[in-house]
């Protein structure tokens, strides 16, 4: 009898720091995307001026798109950002 294989969740966690309110424009930014699936699990949020997001999924080759996808956003929001700033000046 084939032995049925446990399911492991993978996690990753990642912080970034920003100055001054940024990191809590970001992590609004990114909020949208929290949700919850049987698969996948992300939730960013913004904690000691840091934005700090949790993925976790079934496998690693669940997780890994995921991450993809939130660092090109989490990029999107800082070139964004920079652009603003630098328009202000």
């Amino acid at each position: 009898m084939p032995r049925k294989r446990s399911r492991n969740k993978v996690r990753a966690i990642f912080e970034c720091d920003y100055p001054g309110g940024l990191s809590r424009t970001i992590a609004g930014a990114l909020q949208v995307d929290n949700k919850s699936t049987d698969e996948t699990t992300i939730k960013t949020i913004c904690e000691d001026g840091r934005v700090v997001t949790t993925v976790e999924s079934v496998s690693i080759e669940k997780l890994l798109p995921v991450l993809d996808d939130i660092l090109s956003c989490q990029s999107l929001c800082e070139r964004t950002l920079d652009i603003t700033d630098g328009e202000s000046s």
